[in-house]
């Protein structure tokens, strides 16, 4: 059995040749995120770049440092606990939709508010800008701890659609976007720089020598740009060589608690900081169930309580974007990455910032050869948020990308009307002659405005509808009329700020002007009328009867949805004999299958292995499940037994992944071990060491099922007791139609396709006895134990 405990002498192999490639990944991610902080804040909205790099990259980089060190030490906790060299630290960093996210919502706006409306000059604009930008990050960092404990419940709360629509919102348009702008805007090395990256880390063709792709990319194209200036091409200029500024001081201010005074600044930006938190809190979760299924088991509330503390320490140092785990985990794993990776990325990052050499970085690094990180992680996080969605959510998802395109329509818009010489002309979208264009214009505002609310909203209620939970959705769409009314979201003031919908005069600016009330009531009213629809429709349709939702059942003829993969089975009658196997894939690879496979309703199968598992003897000391699926047997044990610890061993990843968290939520993570390995040979396992070994519908997934049984035995100590229950295959077509109707009959098109084939993969009566009367065992230990089961349940004699 795999190791609890590192043994005597054990030595942690920390630094690695594969920490090189996942250093300058890790590393060039974050100080990309750094330099498009300062690009982003001056260039769009004048904001000084030297107060920049004093005060808010110092704070933020040292989050970094902290965050990565504690994951550094995760690493060698992880490795000493199992007992195993190979462990792979977490990878922490800049989140960049969080960075975009008070890039264009918190920072830039405050800034040109404090500057434009409030009449404050340059310097102290900044400042409350700063301050503002404190606020929130403290505050998301304290959100983070307090989710911590309870991060399987968040998550269980608001469906994946909702919080990955907004998210693929922010990575699409803003992440992949608006880099591209700059890049192209020096298309030579730009575009030699994206090709370099997307052809390594996308296409996964290493460069020769085995050269790290964001390195490759900044020697090839940074080389080329350099040329392009020494030739004297437009455009192409060497700057002036910055006044660095060592050991930066200003951002220590941030300890004076200045900022505390700034609350009522922050409160409206607020509400647009918390859903990053939130998805950043989600994000780990993920992060952590995707590091298990590459073999890492971290504890998901540990790894999110170090991104919250990281995040909060950076805030009281005067950082303004929150840190996160990265989705590269098994990127770097596969690298042959360790913990020396992160420990480097933290000592750069965190000297680079505070020793103030980062200056160095931002004025000599081409900013279109560093940007095209930046358009790949976008991409991966576009196609993630749709790969880790089920498919009936993919309108979902995408209907949460809407909003996120009014932005972008609204962002040029801005940019005109911002521009100093419409501002000197006192020229603004009011100013219109075509009426029907200055109401195109407040509409794109209402929409774009906390448009990652709006985004999570929507994608919730489609996602609830898609699922036939009207009441959920009417619920949701109740708490956005709410927020409505408040300016949470929809405000249709341009600074994007909270107000009353009614008050006193006195009040001022705190209670909507009268001019906006009637749109932001119609908004309201709209979201409040659909939830009565919906309600009053639940009420009329018996929709728990309807048969559930699939996307898919139009899929053409031969994908393998509505017929067996097999061809024996497509023709005859109902009398036709099934005399042999027709094989299905042997393991559930993608997160669609594995995810169906999870929505079937197992609990009284489940229920039933275990009264019976029990009801044959006693269960004690090492149990193991073989083809544990998604672990929803070790829970069931587990709830019955409270001392018993289950190694559940699967060879899908998406299984895994999909167990990870159902642990997570119940629990059990110090109690289950998921294991990926192959059934058919667990090489890696002491023999004879196993009190128990149970497994549940494995045999019929095997050409050979005989592998897995020997494999079984061999791991199993002499007098130990073997528990396989399986399928077993019908004697006709008409039995099995029958069972398919009988037991799949309300599930989608999908979940009734994986189990015909099933039926049709299983093993015979005859000849599962066959199967353990080779193996030296009792056959008439197999018994049929329900119109679709055999059960064996013996020992291992020798």
């Amino acid at each position: 059995m795999p190791a609890i405990a590192a043994p005597p002498g054990f030595r942690y192999r920390w630094a690695r040749p594969g920490d090189v490639n996942a250093f300058f990944g890790l590393m060039f991610d974050n100080l990309a995120n750094l330099m498009l902080l300062v690009m982003l804040l001056s260039l769009t909205f004048g904001f000084p770049g030297d107060f920049i790099i004093r005060t808010m990259v110092p704070g933020t980089a040292l989050g970094v440092v902290v965050g990565d060190l504690a994951f550094v030490a995760l690493a060698f906790r992880l490795a000493r606990r199992t007992g195993r060299d190979d462990v792979t630290a977490m990878p922490l960093g800049i989140d960049t939709p969080s960075l975009f996210g008070m890039v264009f919502f918190v920072l830039g706006p405050s800034f040109v508010a404090g500057r434009d409306l409030l009449g404050l000059d340059e310097q102290a604009a900044a400042i409350r800008t700063w301050h503002i930008g404190i606020w929130c990050l403290v505050l998301s960092g304290l959100l983070k701890l307090a989710c911590a404990p309870v991060c399987g419940w968040v998550r269980a709360v608001i469906p994946r659609a909702g919080l990955l629509g907004s998210l693929a919102a922010i990575a699409l348009v803003l992440i992949s976007f608006m880099p591209m702008l700059e890049i192209l805007a020096h298309p030579l090395p730009g575009l030699l720089a994206l090709v370099v990256v997307l052809t390594t880390l996308v296409g996964r063709i290493p460069l020769p020598g085995n050269l790290p792709g964001t390195f490759g990319a900044l020697v090839i194209a940074g080389g080329v740009y350099y040329l392009m200036i020494l030739l004297g091409f437009d455009g192409y200029e060497l700057r002036e060589a910055p006044a660095i500024t060592w050991l930066p001081t200003d951002w220590l201010g941030a300890w004076t608690f200045a900022w505390v005074g700034s609350f009522a600044d922050a409160l409206p930006y607020l509400p647009i900081a918390f859903p990053f938190a939130l998805m950043t809190v989600v994000g780990g979760i993920d992060c952590t169930e995707s590091a298990a299924a590459a073999g890492d088991d971290y504890d998901t509330r540990g790894v999110v309580a170090i991104e919250g503390v990281a995040t909060l320490v950076a805030g009281l140092s005067g950082g303004v974007i929150q840190t996160t785990p990265y989705i590269g985990h098994p990127a770097y794993k596969a690298m042959g990455g360790r913990a020396a990776y992160a420990l480097a990325t933290a000592a750069l990052v965190g000297t680079a910032g505070i020793v103030g050499y980062f200056e160095w970085f931002n004025h000599y690094l081409p900013i279109p050869v560093v940007l095209p990180i930046l358009v790949f992680i976008g991409l991966e996080i576009t196609s993630q948020s749709f790969s880790a969605t089920p498919r009936r959510h993919y309108p979902a998802v995408a209907l949460g990308c809407v909003p996120a395109l009014a932005f972008l329509s609204l962002s040029l818009p801005n940019q005109l009307f911002g521009d100093p010489s419409a501002i000197a002309a006192d020229f603004n979208s009011g100013d219109l002659a075509d009426e029907r264009l200055r109401d195109k214009l407040a509409t794109l505002t209402m929409l774009s405005n906390s448009f990652i609310l709006t985004s999570l909203m929507w994608a919730w209620v489609l996602a609830s509808i898609i699922d036939r939970k009207l009441r959920v959705a009417s619920i949701v769409l109740c708490v956005a009329a709410g927020m409505t009314l408040f300016g949470v979201i929809h405000s249709p003031l341009t600074e994007n700020r909270l107000f009353l919908p009614l008050g006193p005069e006195a009040w001022g600016d705190l209670v909507l002007a009268a001019a906006h009330r009637n749109a932001v009531w119609e908004y309201a009213a709209a979201y409040l009328a659909s939830a009565g629809l919906l309600s009053l429709w639940g009420l009329v349709v018996a929709v728990d009867r309807l048969p559930p939702v699939d996307r898919y059942d139009d899929e053409p003829a031969g994908l393998g949805w509505d017929e067996p993969h097999g061809t024996v089975l497509k023709a005859g009658g109902p009398d036709e004999p099934l005399s042999a196997r027709v094989l299905e894939p042997e393991v559930m690879e993608t997160f669609e299958e594995a995810f169906a496979y999870d929505q079937m309703d197992h609990a009284e199968v489940n229920r039933r292995f275990v009264d019976d598992l029990l009801a044959g003897g006693p269960v004690t000391g090492t149990v193991v499940d073989l083809g544990t699926g998604t672990a929803l047997i070790p829970i069931e044990l587990c709830r019955r037994l409270p001392e018993v610890r289950v190694l559940a061993i699967d060879a899908s990843a998406a299984m895994l992944d999909l167990a990870n968290r159902h642990l997570e939520i119940e629990q059990l993570k110090d109690r289950v071990l998921l294991r990926q390995a192959d059934c058919k040979s667990l090489s890696d396992y002491e023999a004879d060491s196993a009190d128990v070994v149970i497994s549940n519908s494995l045999i019929h997934h095997l050409p050979e099922p005989a592998e897995a049984v020997a494999a079984a035995l061999r791991v199993l100590r002499p007098g130990g007791r073997l528990f396989i229950r399986d399928l077993v295959r019908p004697a006709t077509r008409g039995e099995w139609e029958r069972l398919v109707e009988m037991h799949a009959g309300t599930e989608t098109a999908e979940s009734r396709a994986m189990f015909r084939d099933s039926l049709a993969a299983a093993l015979s009566l005859a000849e599962a006895r066959d199967l353990f009367g080779s193996f030296g065992l009792f056959p008439a230990d197999v018994r049929l134990t329900s119109d679709r089961h055999w059960t064996f349940d013996g020992c291992r004699v020798s």
